[in-house]
């Protein structure tokens, strides 16, 4: 949006505060706001002039006690549009989807996997953005500089809010192209003895870390624990086991999810006592040409201040035991 010459203000759950900054606002500005359920359950009437929902899968069932009413909140960032908002949602995602029923606003879609009628597709190795049944190219799939499917849906998202607001294509597109990883989101930290380290702490949900190990094909050793927010754990287990050569746990959910890793069939799996054991241990089990990958799926509370903490902390240890 800011490529497309608007004024914008960030905020939100990132961290960012906008009601300490709200006198700085002019009529004419933008406010881009990451909204957690928290924050739309906490809203009477949520109404946003463009509404981009990535995806919903379980998270905070410790608070909410049920997917149906954490996808209840979800919905709110959609339901109380008029029709001249915009609903920027993910057709690949079912529940997603199915919010095109429960807003007003003007539905631009996205998807990789599914049919797109109005919104945002790929073709060819292009991204394309169709409406009206018009496809438009828009950027190269190539040129997408971020790794992982994840990111590829996500700039598509970023690419029908941008359309919504009125920004040129070309001009999408030459941000997107120069955007650089954000930190905690799949952040490279390094190569050491021939393996390529990556902080991903933003992935306090088991999905996150789904989507951060299919963003790779190499050999992944992962670290991975924390604290639990009413998720069941078998399934993540099980994807674990699958995808990745090597383990290591650590955190309040760390013994029971290196329990059922080894009941899924992992034989490489270690137990960390602190931060530093888990850089260690991970170390000593990564080859040259593989991934360490610190992609925890849960929350951070039971041993940092919050997930940046957790990050920052994994960056500085990484670097001090492996010498840079």
């Amino acid at each position: 949006m800011r490529a497309g010459g608007l004024q914008v203000m960030r905020g939100g759950n990132i961290g960012e505060l906008v009601l300490d900054r709200i006198e700085q606002l002019h009529a004419e500005d933008w406010v881009v706001l990451e909204l957690s359920s928290f924050q739309l359950e906490s809203i009477e009437r949520p109404r946003l002039r463009i509404g981009v929902v990535l995806n919903v899968t379980p998270d905070h069932l410790d608070r909410h006690k049920s997917f149906e009413r954490y996808v209840e909140l979800k919905t709110r960032a959609v339901a109380f549009m008029e029709s001249d908002d915009h609903a920027v949602l993910n057709v690949d995602d079912p529940t997603c989807a199915a919010m095109r029923s429960e807003t007003r606003g003007r539905v631009i879609e996205f998807g990789l996997h599914h049919p797109v009628g109005n919104g945002v597709t790929t073709s060819d190795g292009w991204i394309m953005m169709a409406d009206a049944g018009q496809p438009r190219r828009v950027m190269r799939t190539a040129d997408v500089p971020l790794p992982g499917e994840h990111n590829l849906s996500n700039v598509m998202a970023a690419i029908g809010a941008g359309y919504a607001a009125g920004v040129d294509a070309e001009r999408m597109a030459e941000a997107a192209r120069r955007f650089k990883a954000v930190e905690h989101r799949l952040e490279p930290v390094g190569t050491f003895h021939g393996a390529r380290w990556y902080n991903d702490s933003k992935a306090t949900n088991p999905d996150s870390t789904y989507k951060a190990l299919a963003a790779f094909r190499e050999p992944i050793i992962l670290i991975a624990g924390g604290r639990n927010k009413g998720i069941d754990l078998e399934p993540l287990a099980r994807t674990i086991a699958q995808r990745v050569t090597g383990l290591v746990t650590m955190g309040e959910t760390g013994e029971e999810l290196a329990r059922l890793v080894r009941d899924a069939g992992l034989d490489r799996v270690e137990r960390a006592a602190d931060l530093g054991d888990a850089v260690r241990k991970a170390a000593a089990l990564a080859r040259p040409g593989s991934v360490v990958l610190l992609s925890p799926a849960f929350t951070s509370y039971d041993m940092f201040s919050d997930y940046e903490d957790r990050g920052r902390r994994f960056k500085a240890t990484v670097r001090a035991e492996l010498g840079q």
